[in-house]
C-alpha cells in the first residue's frame, strides 16, 4: 500500500479539491431537495439542515482519521479489506455502488430546469446528453473535470448569494422561535426532513 501510494502523481491542488466538495454539496440536494423538505417542515428546514450537517460530520469523520493516517487509492475498499477482508470489503464496495442510482437525480434536475426556460426541450434527452457531457469530460482528464467543476461551483454560489441578498430583507427572524413555525407536521416532518436533506449537506 505505501509502494502504491508512493507512484501517486499529484494532479490537483487545493483549489481544485475544494471545488470538486463545494461542487459535490452545492448540487441537485440543496436545489431540489431544499423545497421538498420546505414541504414537510416549513422553516424547519434551516434545523433540519444543521442537525443532518452535524449527523454527515460524525460518518465523515471515521474515514477523514483513515485517509489521512493510511492515504491508499480505493481508500473505501482498502480499509474494508483490513477490517473484514477482501470478499466482504467486495462485496461492501458493491453496495455502495448500487446506492448511487442517486446520481440520476442530477441529470434529471438539469433538465426540469432547462424544461422551465425551454419548454419544447426533450427531458429524458437532454438529461442523457448532460449526463454524457460529465462522464466524457471525466475521461479526457481529473485535471480538466476539476477546472469545469470550479467554474461551475463559482456559478452556482454566484446564483446563490444572489438569491440570499434579494430575499434576506424578506425573512421574518422572529418566526424561527415558534415550535409551529419549525415543526408544521411534528417531529415527523423534522425527521423526514432531515433524513432527505442529508443528502445535500
Amino acid at each position: 500500500m505505501t509502494n502504491q501510494t508512493a507512484k501517486l502523481k499529484k494532479v490537483l491542488g487545493l483549489t481544485d479539491v475544494l471545488g470538486f466538495c463545494f461542487g459535490g454539496i452545492i448540487g441537485a440536494g440543496v436545489l431540489i431537495l431544499t423545497g421538498v423538505g420546505i414541504g414537510l417542515t416549513g422553516k424547519g428546514i434551516v434545523l433540519a439542515f444543521l442537525i443532518s450537517g452535524l449527523l454527515n460530520v460524525v460518518g465523515v469523520m471515521p474515514m477523514a482519521q483513515l485517509a489521512s493516517a493510511i492515504p491508499a487509492t480505493g481508500a473505501g475498499y482498502v480499509y474494508s479489506k483490513l477490517l473484514m477482508g477482501p470478499k466482504w470489503a467486495f462485496l461492501w464496495q458493491i453496495g455502495i455502488i448500487l446506492s448511487k442510482v442517486t446520481v440520476a437525480l442530477y441529470p434529471l434536475s438539469f433538465a426540469q430546469y432547462l424544461q422551465t426556460m425551454y419548454p419544447n426541450v426533450p427531458l429524458k434527452l437532454s438529461a442523457f446528453l448532460m449526463m454524457t457531457f460529465f462522464y466524457l469530460l471525466n475521461m479526457v482528464g481529473i485535471k480538466q473535470a476539476a477546472t469545469t467543476q470550479k467554474w461551475l461551483v463559482l456559478l452556482k454560489i454566484s446564483g446563490l448569494s444572489v438569491f440570499a441578498i434579494w430575499g434576506i430583507s424578506s425573512v421574518d427572524v422572529a418566526s424561527f422561535a415558534s415550535t409551529e413555525a419549525l415543526l408544521p407536521n411534528g417531529v415527523d416532518g423534522m425527521l423526514q426532513a432531515i433524513g432527505l436533506v442529508a443528502f445535500a449537506s
